[in-house]
């Protein structure tokens, strides 16, 4: 996504931008399930188990205020400030979540969110507009926050990722860091605070 210009990240002017590339369905809340505490152990240990409701506060249109490093893993360096446009809507009531991302620029990026109930988790799967597919990330949600974590291919080698959801009706918050060492410290490189939007009939 382009990088080169700050772009302002004021969502309420630029909402009404593409209504005709993107369907406005209504916010369906968290949807998060309460901790289930095991009684196998010592000590009651809270589990919450993924649910086909977990991201049912993604569902919708959404006008993104982004911040992402211009190199990622660098000690230090610039951040670069653009706009995207989300749309995000379930699949298979909500076994899947397709979310369609596209700057404005014109570039374009998918996220396919798929709960994987036998291991009790969720699959994300990034997707490039050049039918590029990153191997997937896994997770769940816990204490309010998601946490998704896999190893990607970078600079010749790998790279362990993390996608952090906190989740909102109207506001949620992601963020991407990347981990050297194992996952023992992380470097967040890109942030999207997302503003709901209602585009007119």
């Amino acid at each position: 996504m382009s990088q080169g210009n700050s772009i302002e990240l004021d969502a309420e002017p630029r909402s009404r931008r593409h209504p005709s590339r993107v369907h406005e369905r209504a916010a369906r809340g968290a949807g998060l399930t309460k901790p289930v505490f095991r009684s196998d152990g010592p000590s009651p240990v809270p589990h919450v188990p993924a649910s086909a409701h977990d991201f049912d506060f993604l569902h919708g249109c959404w006008v993104v205020g982004n911040r992402r490093r211009t190199e990622s893993l660098a000690d230090a360096g610039p951040w670069a400030a653009f706009e995207t446009v989300h749309t995000c809507r379930p699949l298979l009531n909500g076994l899947g979540v397709l979310a369609e991302i596209e700057a404005e620029d014109g570039e374009r990026l998918g996220m396919l969110h798929v709960l994987d109930r036998d291991a009790d988790r969720w699959l994300i799967h990034v997707l490039s507009a050049d039918g590029t597919m990153q191997p997937p990330l896994r997770g769940r949600f816990h204490a309010g926050v998601g946490e998704f974590v896999g190893r990607w291919p970078f600079r010749g080698g790998s790279v362990l990722v993390r996608h952090t959801w906190t989740p909102a009706a109207e506001n949620p918050q992601w963020a991407q860091s990347f981990s050297q060492d194992g996952g023992r410290t992380w470097q967040t490189n890109w942030t999207m605070a997302f503003a709901r939007v209602h585009w007119p009939a």
